[in-house]
């Protein structure tokens, strides 16, 4: 789970190679729409990773936008 801020972005505010990598990474390209698409930017503020009930102490893995993971 990923809790921060979002922006929207239009195609054409995209950083550089960024619709390249997604059209790459997901094999859709909706930069060849007809309708309008939107992106969206997200920082991130808290992130949050479990599988099973066992894995919910120590879920956090950001918080306050920092990590919390050692190297």
């Amino acid at each position: 789970m990923i809790d921060g801020t979002t922006r929207t972005l239009e195609a054409d505010e995209l950083p550089a190679g960024t619709g390249d990598a997604f059209a790459t990474r997901t094999g859709f390209d909706p930069r060849r729409l007809t309708t309008p698409y939107q992106y969206f930017s997200v920082t991130p503020q808290r992130v949050q990773a479990w599988r099973e009930a066992d894995e919910l102490a120590g879920r956090d893995l950001m918080r306050d936008g920092a990590w919390l993971l050692a190297d």
